[in-house]
């Protein structure tokens, strides 16, 4: 097509001494509707990567690409004024031999600052009412342009940074003629996108945990028998030396922190502490040492430090 180009050298160097934004430029491509803040780097830096790729895509598509280029946008928009304005059709087509087929498929419809947009022509039906120039834009599907995709795609975008169907569906409400593989190209290049799918994410599944020789890595447990109980003992702590599985069972009356020191205190005396204690970080274990005396007047409360030296 006559308006493809190639991705044209990023000349975006601020002006020395201008503290005024200025609009950002891609060689000769003008991308509207996004200023160059000093602030604000990451933004042009966007649209600069935006467009370099979404050039690239545009001119492999060839003449499928919906996306046009705003000099042809501008035609279309000056055939349809000439037309609006009283001029034949025929005449037209000297200038633009297309004028028939962009007359019969887009329309003018006021921007609310004295001027016109283009939107897509609704199809005819049973009783449909031409579409008039007054039409609230808001209920329109607009023509967009190579120019004016970054800002289009970046106001729906929002701050929530939508992505996918949702991303798509939102701009499919108003605008006619950027697809899912603008958009895509959008959040994949967006830093802040970028930066929540880096995020780790839990591993599925189960990690094994290897631990080697006796006193490295202690588990314990409090199993809750309080449904089938043993006399007065009603819960049960299960002690294991994760290095050799030397397992320890002792019975319990209460489910207290002192019965649960008194219980390990046994242990210890016998087979010496691990280096790791590794619990399920229930009450039991950690909750009472460090509720303060306002909450439970019979326990003290301890701080990070003060339970570490504890344990």
């Amino acid at each position: 097509m006559d308006d493809r180009t190639q991705p044209p050298p990023p000349n975006d160097a601020p002006n020395a001494g201008d503290p005024t934004p200025r609009t950002v430029r891609l060689g000769d491509l003008i991308i509207e509707g996004v200023e160059r803040v000093s602030e604000e780097e990451e933004l042009s830096d966007h649209a600069i990567v935006f467009y370099n790729e979404l050039i690239t895509l545009m001119n492999a598509a060839g003449p499928s690409w919906q996306l046009i280029r705003k000099e042809r946008y501008d035609k279309i928009k000056d055939v349809l004024i000439r037309i609006r304005n009283g001029e034949a059709v025929s005449h037209v087509r000297r200038d633009h031999p297309q004028c028939y087929k962009w007359s019969s498929f887009y329309a003018l419809v006021n921007d609310g600052d004295g001027g016109f947009i283009v939107v897509v022509r609704p199809k005819a039906v049973a009783g449909f009412e031409p579409l008039q120039e007054d039409a609230d834009i808001d209920t329109v599907l607009r023509l967009s342009y190579l120019e004016r995709a970054y800002a289009d795609i970046k106001h729906h975008h929002g701050a929530d940074h939508c992505k996918g169907n949702t991303l798509v569906a939102r701009i499919g409400q108003s605008i006619h003629n950027i697809g899912r593989v603008c958009t895509k190209l959008f959040t994949s290049t967006c830093p802040i996108c970028i930066q929540r799918e880096t995020r780790l994410r839990p591993i599925p599944g189960v990690k094994p945990i290897v631990t080697r020789g006796l006193g490295t890595r202690g588990q314990i447990d409090l199993i809750d028998f309080q449904s089938m109980p043993n006399g007065e003992f009603r819960f049960l702590l299960n002690y294991v030396d994760h290095g050799v599985k030397f397992l320890f069972s002792i019975p319990l009356t209460r489910k207290r922190a002192s019965c649960i020191a008194i219980a390990l205190l046994e242990i210890f005396t016998l087979i010496g502490p691990p280096m790791i204690l590794q619990s399920d970080n229930g009450l039991e274990f950690s909750g009472a040492a460090i509720t303060s005396r306002e909450h439970r007047g019979r326990c003290v409360g301890l701080n990070a430090e003060e339970l570490n030296e504890v344990i």
